[in-house]
């Protein structure tokens, strides 16, 4: 994001899901003081996390929140990939 001119993401890119929508501790964190150990958590099978992408543009705020169930063999998919913006009036 940066290398395309975007200012650095200001979070994490992600977070494990449960029966609240912030469950656990693990996910997608950057090593930044205000995380404290949670970066250094280990993901494992069978876990469910969100990947959460976006940038601030001259247009304002485009993201992206999808959910992945984390496998043996890498991830899948909860849902279908969004491949289309939406537009939010």
């Amino acid at each position: 994001i940066t290398a395309a001119g975007y200012p650095e993401y200001p979070h994490a890119l992600g977070h494990q899901v449960g029966r609240a929508v912030h469950d656990g501790g693990v996910g997608f964190y950057p090593r930044w003081e205000r995380y404290g150990d949670k970066p250094y958590g280990t993901i494992d099978s069978g876990m469910i996390l969100t990947l959460e992408l976006g940038v601030r543009t001259r247009y304002g705020y485009i993201s992206l929140e999808e959910e992945i169930l984390v496998t043996p063999d890498g991830c899948e998919w909860i849902g279908p990939p969004q491949e289309e913006l939406w537009l939010i009036r």
